[in-house]
C-alpha cells in the first residue's frame, strides 16, 4: 500500500524556535528520496511557508491556510482555492463592526500566483496584532483600509484574528451562523495570553486538503500528524492519526497514539521507524 504521510507545520514539524530542525531535515528528506510521500498542511500562507520549507525537497503541493489553498512549490502557484461567498464576507464585516473589532482579510488578486495575496486590515490595538503585522510586512502585501469595502468581484479567501478569548469567542459564535463559512478559535501557539481566530469557506478544510492530495498521488493510506485544533478534521479522518506530546489535549484525546513532541524531532522519527 501507498502511505500519503501529512504534518502539520507550527507545533508539530516546527520546533519551538518555528525551524525544521538539523535532523527532521535530514530524515525527512532521505526518506522522501527513497520515495515517500510526505507534505504539509498548515494555516500560514504561501509567503510565510515557503521560507521554512526552504531545506525541505517536498515534491507533492502543500496545503496552506488550513486547505483554503493547495500550493505547487514548484510552479510556485495556486493550483486550488476557495473562495469565500460575497454575502458571506458582508456578514462578517457588519460582525466586525459592530463588535468594534479588526481583522486581517485575506483577498486575491488577479491570478493564483502566490505574490497576488494581498492582506487588507483596519487599525490595529492588540500587542499581538502588531507582531502579527511586523513578522510579516516584509514579505507579504499589507493593505490598511478605514472601512472594509469588497466587492462581488473581490476573491476574498480569509479572515484572521488575534486578541483574548472574551473578545473572540462571542464574534466566533455569530460567524458561526454565516452560511458557507467555517470559523476556529484556539490558542495562539506563540502566546500564553492570546487566541487565533480564523474563518474560510465550509468547502475548505486540512482534510478536504488532505483527500485531494490522496486522489492526485494515488495513495492508498493516510497518516496525519498535529497539535491544535484546526489539525481535528485530518487528524479524525486519517487511516492513522498522531499528536506530538505537546499538543493540546483535545486533540490528544482522538488520535491513535501521542509521539514525542515537536523539540524531540517526533514526526520525523516516528516516520523514519514506521516507513
Amino acid at each position: 500500500m501507498t502511505t500519503l504521510y501529512v504534518s502539520d507545520l507550527d507545533g508539530t514539524l516546527l520546533n519551538s524556535e518555528k525551524h525544521v530542525s538539523e535532523k527532521t531535515m535530514k530524515t525527512i528528506n532521505s526518506l522522501i528520496e527513497n520515495g515517500l510521500l510526505f507534505t504539509i498542511a498548515t494555516g500560514r500562507s504561501a509567503t510565510t511557508t515557503i521560507p521554512i520549507l526552504s531545506r525541505l525537497t517536498i515534491n507533492i503541493p502543500i496545503i496552506l491556510l488550513n486547505g483554503v489553498i493547495i500550493y505547487d512549490l514548484f510552479m510556485r502557484k495556486c493550483i486550488s482555492v476557495e473562495v469565500l461567498n460575497h454575502n458571506s464576507v458582508n456578514k462578517m464585516i457588519d460582525i466586525l463592526n459592530n463588535a468594534n473589532k479588526t481583522a486581517f482579510v485575506y483577498k486575491l488578486d488577479g491570478s493564483y500566483e502566490a505574490t497576488s495575496i494581498n492582506i487588507y486590515h483596519g487599525e490595529l490595538v492588540e500587542k499581538e496584532e502588531y507582531r502579527f503585522y511586523n513578522k510579516r510586512v516584509n514579505y507579504e502585501k499589507f493593505i490598511k483600509m478605514d472601512k472594509f469595502d469588497f466587492s462581488s468581484e473581490d476573491k476574498i479567501i480569509y479572515f484572521a484574528m488575534l486578541d483574548k478569548f472574551e473578545i473572540l469567542e462571542p464574534i466566533q459564535k455569530l460567524f458561526q451562523e454565516v452560511e458557507g463559512v467555517t470559523s476556529l478559535l484556539y490558542k495562539f501557539s506563540y502566546s500564553d495570553d492570546y487566541y487565533f481566530m480564523e474563518a474560510f469557506s465550509s468547502k475548505a478544510s486540512k482534510n478536504t486538503g488532505v483527500q485531494y492530495l490522496k486522489q492526485l498521488t494515488g495513495a492508498d493510506k493516510v497518516i496525519t500528524f498535529g497539535d491544535n485544533f484546526n489539525d481535528i478534521d485530518m487528524l479524525i479522518n486519517a487511516n492513522e492519526s498522531y499528536a506530538v506530546s505537546n499538543a493540546c489535549d483535545e486533540v490528544k484525546k482522538i488520535v491513535s497514539r501521542i509521539i514525542e513532541s515537536n523539540n524531540d524531532d517526533g514526526v520525523a522519527k516516528f516516520i523514519s521507524k514506521t516507513y
